[in-house]
Parts: C-alpha cells; structure tokens; sequence
C-alpha cells in the first residue's frame, strides 16, 4: 500500500510517497536499487569493461545533486574513474583529453549550458543525461547547436534516466513535484493529469 504526504517548504510543496508493505521492502528497495543502478551505468558511460572506468568529469544542476547525494558517495565516483565534479554552473577550465558525463533537469537552461560547452570545446567527448524525459523541442535544440559547433562526432550518448526523485530511506522517496497535494486533490482535472504525468515521468 501507499500512502501520500504533502509538505509545504515555503511556496514549495514536494509529494513524499512512502512505501509500507509489512516486512516485504522488495517494492521500495527495488526501486532505490534500481536508481543506483541507473546511477551506475551512467557513470561508467553505459559501457562495460575497462572503457567505463576511465577518467571522466561529472557535470549536474541543482536537481541532480540532489538525486546523486543520496544515492552516490565521493568513493563511487572515484571507483567509476570520476576525478573531477562540479555544478554546470561552475566556471570551469578547457579539459580537451576527457570526455564530461552531464547529469541535468531538463530545461531550456541545462541546453543551453551543453551546447555552449560544446562551442567551447571544453570536453573530449559528451556524454548527456537527463533525470526526466526530455521534451522534443529540447532534443531538437541540442542536436541543432551539436551540429553548429561542429560536435556531432562528440556527443557520444543522450540518455533518460528517469530519476528524478530522491530516496531518503528503502521506505521513503521524493518526486520534487511541487504544490503536489493541492494539485492532485484539486478540482481543475487537467492540473492533476500534468502532475500524474510529472509523477509518472519521474
């Protein structure tokens, strides 16, 4: 069974879904396993073998921190060859012998940072994920300014990893959705079909 719980941060409500099964923690830890080993593959550049560990630099937004600080330890990131992570939003130096693995909210913004890195030519190679479902237009915009910067032989992989919720314990998960509660249990029916997709989608 499932229960839901609203808390409100400020103007900020974030849905909590608790997973309470008795004993039987398979639901809840499968999924927690199953973020890490989302994390994992993507970290080790959905490669097998030696080419998975090589060194790399990690990239992510405000979203993704706090997917990857609940599920990823400092030790993970070196076990998996990262030497080197930062918020995208940092000022960051020309690395033109390793390839960046980005880990971003998917938005307009997180594009934007991509392709001015790719212009740039900051990365060896690029390696793009996205904790949700990217939109169309953004894929579009991506491979448009890839081709402009001259980078289509870079951008190695462009993934959804769909974890875009945090786990704080095998019983208790967050989906970041904001105003959740007012808007699942509201009256304008199409709000609450936006926020099962953003749920859903997560």
């Amino acid at each position: 069974t499932f229960f839901f719980h609203d808390r409100v941060l400020g103007s900020c409500s974030l849905l909590q879904i608790c997973a309470m099964s008795g004993n039987d923690s398979r639901l809840a830890c499968g999924l927690r396993s199953r973020q890490i080993e989302s994390l994992t593959a993507m970290l080790r550049l959905h490669t097998e073998g030696e080419a998975g560990g090589r060194w790399k630099v990690l990239l992510y937004d405000e979203g993704a921190k706090a997917v990857l600080s609940t599920a990823v330890k400092v030790a993970d990131l070196r076990k998996h060859g990262v030497t080197l992570f930062m918020s995208v939003e940092a000022a960051r130096q020309v690395v033109p012998d390793v390839p960046a693995i980005y880990l971003l909210t998917p938005s307009p913004d997180a594009i934007k940072r991509i392709t001015d890195d790719m212009h740039r030519k900051l990365y060896a190679e690029y390696y793009v994920s996205f904790t949700s479902p990217v939109p169309r237009p953004l894929l579009e915009s991506l491979a448009e300014n890839a081709v402009l910067s001259r980078s289509t032989d870079t951008v190695k992989q462009v993934w959804d990893e769909n974890c875009h919720f945090v786990c704080f314990d095998d019983y208790t998960f967050e989906t970041k959705t904001n105003h959740s509660f007012a808007r699942l249990w509201g009256s304008v029916d199409e709000d609450m079909e936006r926020c099962a997709d953003e749920v859903a989608s997560s």
